[in-house]
């Protein structure tokens, strides 16, 4: 069993050197990460590795964000649509997420108007069911963002 489990772990760690520094962590090593502890300290001890190498080096541009844009621009153009379709997936988030609220307002509103306490209890349900799946997916699809959140604040 222990060999499996080594074998496993040596496969993600193998997996997570081979991404870029930002690249986002793919979800079958973040979730054994999520569950290994083993692999989770040597990730953070790589990590706090590569922050004391980086703060013996660091120094301050002034470049401004539309400098460094513009240069990114030129390198690739392709920055400016990836960056924008960010923009659209965040607001179709947002949108989802707001008609969700709007429909659990309105639900109150509309409630007086129902004779049936059961068709009330389902239409509840169904929009609670819909708000669970939103937060959900909102955070399967960003779960690199929040565990580099809890691993920097826990650092």
């Amino acid at each position: 069993m222990k060999k499996e489990s080594s074998k496993k772990c040596s496969e993600v760690m193998e997996k997570y050197l081979a991404l870029d520094k930002n690249q986002k962590v793919p979800f079958n090593i973040s979730s054994h990460l999520m569950s290994c502890s083993k692999c989770r300290k040597e990730v953070r001890s790589l990590r706090l590795a590569e922050r004391l190498c980086a703060d013996s080096f660091s120094f301050k541009l002034p470049l401004e964000d539309n400098l460094i844009q513009g240069v990114l621009e030129q390198i690739d153009p392709k920055v400016k649509k990836r960056i924008s379709f960010q923009e659209k997936v965040f607001r179709l988030w947002t949108i989802a997420g707001l008609i969700l609220l709007l429909a659990f307002v309105l639900l109150v509103f509309v409630a007086k108007n129902f004779e049936s306490r059961d068709l009330l209890m389902a239409i509840a349900t169904v929009i609670a069911g819909f708000v669970t799946v939103w937060g959900v997916m909102y955070i399967v699809a960003n779960l690199d963002f929040f565990i580099k959140r809890i691993n920097s604040s826990l650092s």
